[in-house]
């Protein structure tokens, strides 16, 4: 594990490794299906690179719908062909006007994305196949699947309770409805839902009964967090020429955005320039690798002084993020527009870092022991493991693409094995005390378990008087 100080002190560097703890012992017909899975596991997961020309310029209804756009950087421009398309190509003064080739590289590099569901579902482990109630944290939970584009609430028993639908094609018109889905939310007390679809196709924010509220064709990826005053950060990103590092192929550069709560953008903050002009700019000097899809950063975490101590440098106004393609977790100042602090270690592609209350860090740890997942818990301090939950032969998990990670109150930790279409919450001994698997089926024949995106528990106290029973709606 190596620990990169703040850089106002970048030369000290500590190096340690993670520690693997002890097998957990698990027993039952569950956990062989567990085995069987990692046999039947398809070899590769494909991942969605379908080109579109994005066709934006959203209608509401009776004037109700409000479409917001990222605001434009003032040393690009948009080429004027492309925006009479419906879509716009940012490029740099001066630069020719893209030829088919070019645009269609980026147009792919814009909506990477992952297909909805690619493993086979297990015999008779449908819904909730766990529930040990007395210890299982408690509170509906927020469900989100690849199959399409809605979401759920859902009981602990595995009862929906009310859903949210909207077409991608209802919130932006020509958008290819078949490759998106919901991929994050967020839940108002009110039962308003803010959604980011899949394959940055941006984000909509519907009310109880599913209707737009306003929309933003932001390019928004990956992850977002609501903060108490209502502003939204978010990653964005934009596929595009960078002339100084190469003059011919685009770039597909990361942001972070914010958003104020009613999705007009506020800043933005560039990844790629952060990490150049800080003091760890051998990271992206040492890479080959400069075009493309440079940085995929899958997660971010607002520090807001909610946590037990004063830990430097996680400072308010700071935001954790994790960069697949480094095999990375850097904090970024949004004052300073700079990486201040970066950590890697022996996990590899890694998903949903976060920083604990008490300090330590959480994170999805994809492929850091071959073909299977982990659960890492890491002193910022030392770097080393002081909790991980990696199961063993007979209750392994994976997620070879995707995945997320929970800490509760109560110690218990929720995890969502997204490509295996599961969740299941295990107590700090590393029981499983709640466990779900996706009754949605994806792929032509519904083949395939439904990609499970998130998997996310409300406080036992989240107000419901908002609820309209689903036979009443």
């Amino acid at each position: 594990m190596k620990l990169h100080k703040e850089q106002t002190d970048s030369s000290s560097l500590g190096n340690t490794q993670v520690g693997t703890s002890g097998s957990l012992a698990a027993t039952g017909r569950r956990h062989e299906c567990h085995s069987l899975r990692s046999v039947c596991r398809p070899l590769t997961h494909l991942v969605a690179t379908v080109l579109v020309a994005i066709v934006f310029g959203c209608q509401g209804e009776s004037g109700k719908q409000q479409v917001n756009g990222p605001t434009p950087d003032p040393a690009t421009q948009a080429d004027p062909e492309a925006t009479n398309r419906g879509w716009v190509r940012i490029r740099p003064r001066g630069e020719a006007s893209d030829n088919s080739q070019l645009q269609a590289e980026i147009q792919r590099l814009q909506t990477l994305g992952y297909v909805s569901g690619s493993e086979t579902p297990l015999d008779g482990l449908v819904g909730v196949t766990v529930h040990h109630a007395e210890r299982t944290t408690p509170g509906l939970n927020v469900v989100i699947s690849g199959h399409g584009h809605e979401a759920f609430l859902m009981d602990a028993a595995g009862k929906t309770l009310h859903r949210w639908q909207k077409n991608i094609e209802e919130v932006f018109p020509g958008r290819e409805s078949a490759a998106t889905h919901f991929r994050r939310a967020h839940l108002f007390p009110n039962g308003d839902l803010l959604v980011l679809y899949s394959r940055a196709e941006g984000m909509v924010k519907l009310d109880r009964n599913s209707n737009v509220l306003w929309a933003t064709d932001n390019k928004a990826h990956h992850d977002f967090e609501v903060q108490p005053n209502g502003d939204i950060y978010v990653l964005a990103r934009t596929a595009h020429i960078i002339p100084h590092i190469d003059p011919e192929k685009p770039t597909l550069e990361d942001y972070v955005v914010v958003l104020d709560p009613a999705g007009n953008e506020k800043r933005r903050v560039s990844l790629l320039t952060a990490l150049v002009d800080s003091d760890f700019k051998e990271l992206w000097a040492n890479r080959k690798k400069r075009t493309g899809d440079v940085f995929h950063t899958n997660s971010l975490h607002v520090c807001a002084g909610q946590h037990d101590i004063q830990i430097e440098p996680f400072r308010d106004n700071r935001v954790l993020v994790s960069i697949l393609r480094l095999n990375l977790i850097a904090l970024l100042d949004m004052d300073r527009e700079q990486i201040v602090w970066t950590f890697t270690g022996d996990f590899k592609l890694q998903h949903d870092a976060q920083l604990l209350t008490n300090g330590r860090l959480l994170l999805f740890d994809n492929r850091g022991l071959g073909e299977r997942s982990r659960i890492l818990e890491l002193d910022i301090a030392t770097g080393k493991a002081v909790w991980e939950y990696p199961g063993d032969h007979h209750q392994s998990f994976y997620s070879k693409t995707r995945g997320l990670v929970k800490r509760f109150p109560n110690g218990n930790t929720l995890i969502t094995e997204t490509d295996s279409g599961r969740a299941f919450e295990v107590s700090p001994a590393g029981e499983i005390v709640w466990e779900f698997y996706n009754p949605q089926r994806a792929g032509s024949d519904g083949q395939f378990i439904a990609a499970l995106l998130a998997m996310q528990r409300l406080p036992a106290d989240f107000p419901t008087d908002w609820l309209i029973p689903l036979s009443e709606s």
